[in-house]
């Protein structure tokens, strides 16, 4: 099975059919800044928002350098001008769809009420499956399961546990609950010892920021083969494991910051959210789960247990990848083995 692997077509959406031709793609995963844009998203877009998408555009030089100069009715004409959020409504029309299955989270620049109706059946895309906590997909063909969260992460500000994503005006914000969901739902599967899917856990934001290296540990604890991410923009894909860039003692310290701040949010705020006693709960398991000590040091008499976080630390892969259309990665995969290629313009 051949699978695409892209991110951040910020609404350019004709280089995946494109991609599917030219590669022969059995199917597209996409990892967020998809361009989820309908006919009322540019009257709900925040000033600011409508600068980013001129700013971050293909227009010409000119155009992209004053846009932060620009008021909000001027930025609107220009968007409207060059159908800069037009590219998603053909399939919504039906007058355009994916010529093979695309699989994606939202990004932080996708208008949270497009994936709302998308979600609940209002929209309806052939061919378009949307990934999130509640939606995850196993493509037969690969004995691989895609699962995963989209938008945003970050720990300041308030609505870090709400029950789901939250945000508004173009940019939406994923909440640890979501990811509380995702460990506990693996936590079970994981019961099942006949079960040899392959996983992949796709975000839009790169568990290797800083910030985001809670999602790096998350990994570890779901035990996924490979992650996949975008957000980052760099001129090239990157592809790196925890073993390849830290020593075993310093893999859990790189997230350590991290999640010492959920923890200490999660320890003051609990019982001041909205969220039921389930939810709670839930919450609990998951910063439990993830509260461990530094790995061993190596020893060569002594193997890691399979599955654990510290034999995770070898084995699970971390992709991030280039904005599409300046770069993309492709899977070959066939039976055991796997094939990765990744494709870059790389402008000196």
């Amino acid at each position: 099975m051949r699978i695409l692997l892209v991110t951040d077509t910020h609404n350019e959406l004709d280089v995946i059919n494109d991609l599917i031709e030219t590669e022969y793609i059995d199917c597209c995963i996409h990892c967020g800044d998809f361009g989820f844009y309908d006919e009322d998203s540019l009257n709900r877009l925040t000033h600011r928002e409508l600068q980013l998408r001129i700013r971050h555009s293909h227009l010409p030089k000119d155009v992209r350098k004053q846009a932060y100069d620009l008021s909000h009715n001027e930025a609107k004409a220009i968007l409207k001008e060059h159908n800069m959020l037009g590219g998603f409504i053909p399939f919504l029309t039906g007058e355009q769809r994916f010529a093979k299955p695309v699989y994606a989270v939202w990004g932080n620049h996708d208008d949270r009420q497009v994936v709302n109706k998308l979600l609940d059946g209002t929209y309806d895309v052939p061919n378009l499956h949307l990934i999130d906590e509640h939606n995850h997909y196993t493509l037969e063909e690969a004995n691989l399961r895609v699962f995963g969260v989209g938008g945003n992460f970050y720990l300041e500000g308030d609505k870090l546990f709400a029950p789901e994503k939250t945000g508004a005006g173009g940019k939406i914000r994923a909440s640890w609950l979501q990811y509380a969901r995702l460990l506990e739902d693996e936590n079970q599967r994981k019961r099942n010892k006949k079960d040899k899917t392959r996983t992949m856990f796709v975000s839009h934001v790169s568990p290797g920021k800083s910030e985001c290296r809670i999602l790096e540990r998350l990994c570890l604890a779901l035990g996924v083969n490979v992650s996949v991410s975008g957000h980052m923009d760099p001129p090239v894909c990157h592809a790196y494991s925890l073993f390849a860039i830290c020593e075993n003692d310093e893999a859990i310290g790189r997230s350590q910051p991290a999640f010492g701040e959920l923890k200490r949010r999660w320890r003051e705020e609990r019982d001041n959210t909205q969220l039921d006693d389930l939810q709670k709960a839930l919450g609990d398991r998951s910063i439990a789960r993830l509260d461990v000590e530094d790995f061993p040091v190596p020893d060569r008499r002594r193997r890691p247990k399979k599955g654990s976080m510290e034999s995770n630390y070898y084995a699970t892969q971390f992709l991030n990848l280039a904005d599409t259309p300046e770069g993309w990665a492709i899977m070959d995969i066939e039976g055991d083995e796997i094939t990765l290629h990744m494709r870059s313009k790389w402008h000196l």
